[in-house]
């Protein structure tokens, strides 16, 4: 059963990733407001997921150099991808909210870039939804 919410939370996050505007079929509206960073949307969404998936939070601090070489993009590329993920808004009950809201961009003592961000409430909760034990399952005994 997870395998299958897995499956449409993925199906789901594509329309978010190739569609301006629409409707979910959960009712949630959707609106994309930034350009440029497209190409990278879909390999930066997947590393933010498993970096959730990972025991990160909802808060996750992104080394931009060393993420981008991981997902084979140019650090540029990837800041952008985080901007125009950023720009996505989704709207539900007269409430809206950012898929995902940058907080933070600092240099460490390092010299690297690293950005802090922060999943919103739709995503954390699509997250956690697939991720969650089955309620009512029993193992044999």
């Amino acid at each position: 059963m997870r395998q299958m919410e897995r499956h449409l939370l993925y199906r789901t996050l594509q329309t978010l990733l190739t569609e301006t505007t629409g409707r979910l079929a959960d009712g949630v509206e959707f609106n994309c407001t930034a350009f440029g960073g497209e190409s990278a949307m879909g390999v930066v969404l997947d590393l933010i997921i498993e970096r959730y998936f990972d025991g990160h939070g909802r808060e996750i601090k992104l080394p931009v150099r060393q993420l981008a070489e991981t997902v084979r993009v140019r650090p540029d590329e990837f800041v952008r991808a985080l901007v125009a993920l950023g720009a996505i808004e989704l709207a539900s009950n007269h409430i809206k909210e950012r898929m995902i809201q940058i907080d933070e961009a600092s240099i460490s003592e390092t010299g690297t870039l690293v950005v802090r961000i922060r999943l919103g409430g739709w995503l954390t909760y699509q997250l956690e939804s697939v991720c969650q034990p089955e309620v009512g399952l029993r193992v044999s005994q």
